[in-house]
């Protein structure tokens, strides 16, 4: 070991927001994990901090020691695809607040070589599996970090790495009260990279922490430990909330920066996930967005088609769809093909898994219109509706002579029909029961169907 499709229709409203969310999926969705539960997660795909995730410096202040100052969100930039913290040798002199040779905690001027940036969630966590793909720098004088920190010193990190020595991570668990057999609070332990340094590629670092265990991987490959270090661990397992913190400190592990050193260098980050094998509720699929696709097409069932009920929030995150076979499509994986000439609604049977439980059988209506099936991109050419927006009624008419409405169905976002009645001679459709926001109402005429979007005020 080394550490070493084509013709698919769906609603138009929906295709920027869910071409979007697809774009994400195929990253999103690897964070799923048999037996664990994602509670947790931050994949960095945005251009700024989720403030409601984490903050930028300590709950006690912006240094603790080292050569840097950790800024106020300067030294920190998202490029939609990583979190990229800054290393530089910009100087500055400020207030911090710190502990004095007495011990109060007290502000007072200090000045600064370096700068830096670190996070530090917002939310605590109490057991479970943690994992983050980084790339480091190599700059002598750094320590890159991804820890875990709570109270009476509890501290586990999952990694350290020293910017002079990028193929060697330290592992370490730090606890408070003095041991009695290794007369130390810690206990570190060292893992090489044998291909390339942790600095010249991505890896993925992970810890699993559970009441009586205590296990480090890389690339989800399992670091084993020898067992004097495993007795002595197994000595200190933390039982308290924990933050998860990312630094990158100048000055300490790895001494100063010398002449070799350059600056600004860059500390990556990928993504942070948090797992946990609670016990909760399962998913529940409540409901979908409207679908429908050509009879000579392929349709490839999507997570972010449903909407799920989710106790953690993480939906679909973490989460696995599974596509069950049915009388009048054939089935390929999460694919299916509607039999030869199909016109109809297939109900496809599916379910999700968030790694621990499954969902309820939920059936995914699939509209399959025949060939007469016109676009929204044609509806306005012979279509009118209005008024759009609508308070009480809108009136609906056609054009062509020899086309005539026979039956209107109105739909909201996640599929729920409201009304399935033909339309008056008036063409007018009562729509006052319906609350605000945006439907769909499908028509059917004899030539075929059609769909058209109104806004309820």
């Amino acid at each position: 070991m080394k550490i070493f499709s084509k013709y698919i229709v769906i609603v138009l409203v929906f295709v920027s927001f869910i071409s979007g969310i697809y774009a994400q999926n195929s990253a999103i969705n690897k964070a799923y994990k048999p037996n664990w539960r994602l509670v947790f997660y931050d994949e960095f795909d945005s251009t700024a901090i989720n403030t409601q995730k984490w903050i930028n410096h300590f709950p006690w202040g912006r240094w603790t020691h080292g050569l840097h100052y950790n800024s106020d969100g300067q030294n920190l930039s998202l490029d939609g695809t990583h979190l990229n913290i800054k290393i530089d040798d910009d100087s500055l002199t400020t207030m911090i607040d710190s502990w004095d040779s007495l011990g109060n905690y007290t502000p007072y001027l200090k000045h600064f070589d370096y700068t830096s940036g670190m996070i530090y969630s917002n939310r605590s966590f109490k057991y479970g599996f943690f994992e983050s793909k980084v790339k480091v720098p190599a700059n002598k004088g750094l320590n890159a970090a991804f820890w875990l920190y709570g109270p009476n010193s509890c501290e586990i990190d999952v990694f350290e790495i020293q910017g002079s020595t990028p193929n060697n991570a330290q592992m370490t668990l730090h606890w408070k009260n003095l041991d009695s057999i290794t007369n130390s609070h810690q206990s570190a332990y060292h893992t090489f990279s044998t291909d390339s340094t942790f600095a010249e590629k991505e890896y993925i670092f992970g810890v699993k922490w559970k009441h009586n265990e205590l296990v480090w991987y890389i690339d989800n490959n399992e670091i084993i430990e020898d067992f004097y270090t495993r007795l002595v661990r197994a000595r200190h397992i933390p039982d308290v909330n924990m933050n998860a913190i990312f630094t990158c400190e100048v000055g300490t592990m790895d001494g100063l920066p010398n002449a070799s050193s350059t600056f600004p260098v860059y500390y990556n980050i990928d993504y942070f996930r948090a797992y946990s094998d609670d016990t909760v509720p399962p998913p529940l699929i409540i409901g979908q967005i409207p679908v429908s696709m050509s009879y000579f097409s392929t349709l490839t069932i999507q997570p972010n088609m449903l909407f799920v009920s989710d106790f953690y929030h993480t939906y679909p995150a973490g989460f696995k769809i599974e596509v069950m076979s049915g009388n009048d499509y054939s089935l390929s994986g999460n694919h299916i093909t509607p039999l030869h000439n199909y016109i109809d609604t297939l109900y496809v049977p599916v379910k999700v898994n968030d790694g621990i439980d499954n969902s309820n059988i939920f059936y995914l209506m699939v509209v399959v219109p025949d060939a007469n099936f016109i676009e929204e991109t044609d509806f306005n050419k012979d279509l009118i509706l209005f008024p759009n927006p609508a308070d009480k009624y809108v009136n609906i008419s056609i054009k062509s002579k020899d086309e005539h409405i026979d039956f209107i169905d109105v739909f909201d976002a996640k599929g729920k029909n409201y009304i399935h009645a033909p339309l008056n001679k008036q063409g007018i459709l009562d729509v006052n029961s319906l609350t605000k926001g945006m439907y769909f109402i499908a028509i059917t005429t004899n030539k075929g169907k059609r769909m058209l979007k109104f806004l309820k005020e």
